[in-house]
Order: structure tokens, then sequence, then C-alpha cells
């Protein structure tokens, strides 16, 4: 390719590439259409590859990028780097340069100890480890297509995104579809955390994956469809907003062939040891803009909303509706430790007091409607206030009877299971094809009442496997009696669709 200008005179003419614009000071120009022997990154000699001016570029400099196909594999080891493809408005699916990595084995974009990069406007397909690998360092991705990582050729990596010890991550307006792994995996962040208003769609060990991050964040904004395992998964993890966000029809994947919506829980090795409990706010009140901070969760393979171990939080004002399991879970111990992670209220509108974490887990104002098997469970020993909630439509669901003999059916708007202990009050529980409220084998400590019942096929409220003399308290209680376990009643193993209690949730070192 010749060169745009004459390497003999003093100037050479501009070269005609279409570059985005930028106000940057430092600069350096790629263009293969204009690049020639002499070409030193200025727009007159642009470099012919990108990763010929990453290896030339000083910190703090953007990398303007002619649009194009380029067959790289980039490193970026310097701080301050900005990759730019296209510039804000840009969809993207529309980004103009698209990077092919020939090489599989290694990701698209590998940052390592690289403060403050940026990657913009750039689609990057069918990458091999993954499409962005961050090792420390901090990094925005914004307008960006990530799309079909496919992993080594022994099924390990092909992530999306994949982020170790990052000190931050800033994800905004991109997509991440069809990864053989997880679209977007962050482990062990140490700064910042903000995704928003992204598509993550498609992949095949969840959406998004937060692992051990104990420094808040926010994820808002984003729709994640046909994820399999889970759409959003928040292990261990202290601070995070969960707001506005759409996870819809998740299909069942993974070592346990879940399939839920949003999976909020502690991260366990292989020995069972614990990285930390998980205090994390789910919703919230209407903002200042009147604009929705509610979660839409629906039609997810098994539940929309699951809490497991040590976990708090407030739910607040989401939808979980047509979830084939249930609609809210809480299970193994959740919201037992009091605690919530308090930051700036100002920002969200969702006013946290005193009675939020002394219950552990906060459900108030939310929607299940339309599911099957139970509309919101409270199992294994969890520990919960549910308030002002609407639990409709509660289709019966068909469980394994817990003495293996034969299968039992569920329709059931509230469930109160193993030991669980329960503030139920001002809820309104209609339509569902069984109970409006189960309780079996709950603590006597829990309290039922001011509900309002219409409409459920078996009954209002039903206990049992407790004695008189432990029975919950309350209004909705008169007249109720308790009765020895049944045919229908649920153990704690049948009440762990996930088998946490006793197993792990981490992946394995080769799945990294």
């Amino acid at each position: 390719m010749g060169a745009c200008g004459d390497d003999e005179t003093a100037s050479a003419p501009p070269c005609d590439a279409a570059f985005p614009e930028t106000a940057a000071e430092s600069v350096v120009y790629v263009a293969p259409s204009c690049a020639g022997d002499a070409a030193d990154g200025t727009k007159q000699r642009p470099f012919g590859s990108i990763q010929e001016a990453l290896d030339g570029a000083s910190e703090d400099t953007t990398i303007v990028i002619e649009p194009g196909s380029y067959a790289e594999n980039l490193r970026v080891q310097t701080s301050g780097i900005t990759l730019l493809g296209s510039t804000d408005g840009v969809t993207p699916q529309d980004a103009a340069v698209v990077l092919n990595a020939p090489d599989q084995g290694a990701a698209a974009i590998w940052l390592q100890d690289a403060g403050d990069a940026v990657i913009q406007g750039i689609q990057i397909v069918t990458p091999g480890v993954a499409g962005i690998w961050l090792q420390r360092g901090a990094l925005t991705v914004k307008d960006t297509l990530i799309e079909g990582a496919t992993g080594t050729a022994d099924g390990a990596f092909g992530f999306g995104l994949l982020a170790e010890e990052p000190a931050g991550i800033w994800l905004q307006r991109s997509a991440i579809t069809g990864s053989a792994s997880t679209g977007v995996m962050i482990h062990g962040s140490t700064g910042e955390l903000n995704i928003q208003d992204n598509t993550i769609d498609g992949n095949a060990r969840g959406g998004i994956r937060v692992e051990s991050h104990a420094d808040g964040g926010l994820i808002s904004g984003n729709n994640l469809t046909g994820n399999f395992e889970s759409g959003i998964a928040l292990l261990s993890v202290v601070g995070i907003w969960l707001q506005n966000n759409g996870v819809h029809d998740t299909k069942a994947g993974g070592p346990a062939m879940s399939a839920d919506g949003v999976l909020i829980a502690e991260l366990r090795d292989a020995d069972g040891v614990s990285f930390g409990n998980s205090e994390v706010i789910v919703g919230g009140d209407e903002s200042e803009s009147d604009q929705p901070l509610g979660n839409q969760l629906t039609g997810n393979g098994r539940v929309g909303l699951l809490l497991s171990g040590d976990v708090s939080g407030v739910i607040v004002a989401n939808d979980s509706d047509s979830n084939a399991r249930a609609g809210i879970w809480l299970q193994d111990s959740a919201g037992m430790k009091a605690g919530i992670w308090l930051q700036s209220q100002a920002k969200t509108g969702i006013w946290l007091q005193d009675h939020h974490a002394e219950a552990g887990i906060w459900l108030q104002n939310n929607g299940a409607r339309g599911n099957s098997f139970v509309g919101i469970s409270v199992g294994a020993g969890a520990r919960a206030s549910i308030i002002s909630n609407e639990v409709a439509d509660t289709q019966a669901g068909q469980m394994i009877e817990p003495g293996g003999i034969g299968t039992i059916s569920m329709g059931d708007g509230v469930g109160l299971f193993a030991g669980s202990e329960a503030r139920v009050e001002s809820n309104v529980l209609s339509g569902n094809s069984r109970l409006g409220i189960l309780g079996d084998s709950l603590s006597s400590d829990s309290v039922i009442e001011g509900n309002e019942f219409v409409d459920n096929a078996a009954g209002s409220v039903a206990i049992q496997g407790a004695s008189s003399g432990e029975m919950p308290t309350g209004q909705d209680m008169d007249g109720v009696e308790s009765s020895a376990a049944g045919s229908y009643s649920v153990m704690p193993e049948s009440n762990d669709p996930n088998g946490f209690s006793s197993g792990t949730i981490g992946m394995a070192p080769g799945e990294m």
C-alpha cells in the first residue's frame, strides 16, 4: 500500500481516511488505506495496524482508527489508552471498526495493568478466550459489540468481557451476545462498578456475573434475554444497586441446570469456604425524575429472583411474573444476619430505615404474578418481611414428594418453609391455584396479619408441621389450626432449587 504523502517532501497531503472525530490532545492515527514505510501515527502518515499504534503509544493517548476490518489480537499495557472506532451515538452493531482476532487462544483485546483505558465503537466478532480481558486496571467500554466468543478448543473461557481484579469497570450502551461462557464476568473488583444500558443476550453461562466485590456500584437499564443459567448473578457483593433492568426468558444451563433471572448469594469455593456476604438493593421507589427503578423479571425458566445464603437486602417495586418455578425465592438462611449496606439515598430515592436492617430481607411493593409453584417463597431458614406486595395467579407446579414416592402439586401465593421466619403483612393475595399463604414448619416468631385474600382456590392460610404452641401470630391466624405434616409437606431438601445449602456456586478454575 502506498503512503498518502511523499516521504521526500517536508509535508504530506492529508490522508483522506474517514477518521472519527476527537478532541483529545494526544492522538495517534491508524489507517491501512494510507499507511506506508514512513508511518509515524500522524494523520498524514498513519500506522497500518492498531497494534503498531499501541506499541508506540505513550500514556493518555487516543488511537483513532479508520473504519474497516482488522485481523489482530491486541495487547494494551499502557495506562490512559483510548481505542476509538466510532464516536458517541453509534449503535454497537453499526460501529465502524470490526476486529476479527485470528488467535483463538488469546483474547481479542487483552489489557494488563492498564489504568483508565477506553474502548469505544468497535465490533469484536467471534473472539476465542474473550472479547475483552482486563487483568487489573480500570476500563470503560462504550458503544461496542462483542459477539460469539467461542472459548478454547478444550471448552474453557469464551467470555464476552472478563475482568479480574479491576480497579473500575464502566460498561455502557454496548451489546454482548452469544458467548460460550458468561457475557460479562467480573471477579475480585476493587473499584467502582457501573453497568448501564447494555443488551446482553444468549450467553451460555449467564449474562452478568459479579464475584467478590465490596466497593458498591450500579447495574441499571440493561436488557438481558435468553441467557442460560442466570441473567444476573451477584455473589459475595456488597453495595450493588440493581435497578430498571429487564431479565427475561433465562434458559436452563450450567452444572445445576438452573434458569434464574437474578441470583444473589454467597460465593463459596470447592471446600465450602465463603468469599463473604452479599448486601444488595433491588429496585426502589420512584426516582426524582419519575423514572422506574424496579426490575422486570419475566418468563425465566425457574426463579425470577433467588436469594441464597448470607444475604441481606431491600427489594422494592419489582415485577417478577410468569417464571416457571417462583417469582421470588429465599433459601439457605438468607436474611438471617441483619444489616443493610447504606449509601447516599439521594440518587435512588430509596429510603432505608432501621426496620429494613432488622428484617434481613425486606420485600415491599413487588409484583409476583402468573408464576408456577409459588409466588414468593421463604424457606431453608431464611428471614424476611413481606409487606404490601401483589401475589396473584400462581399456577400449579409439580415437585417431587420428599419421600420420593411421587409428585405433589403446589400453587401458593406465599410459601413459608423449613424454619423460616417471616412477617407477612398488607399483601394482596389473589387467584392463586391453591393457597394464599402456606406455612410448613415455619418459625413461631412469624407474623401474618392485614393481608387481603381473594379467590385463592384452596383457602387463605394453612399451617402444617407445627404444634398449637408453635403457631405464628397475627390477626390473619384467627381460626387457623395447625396440622401434622401431610402429603404435601415441603422438607428443606425439596425446598432448595439449586442445592446451594450443601454445594458451591463458584466456577471451577478450569472454566476461567
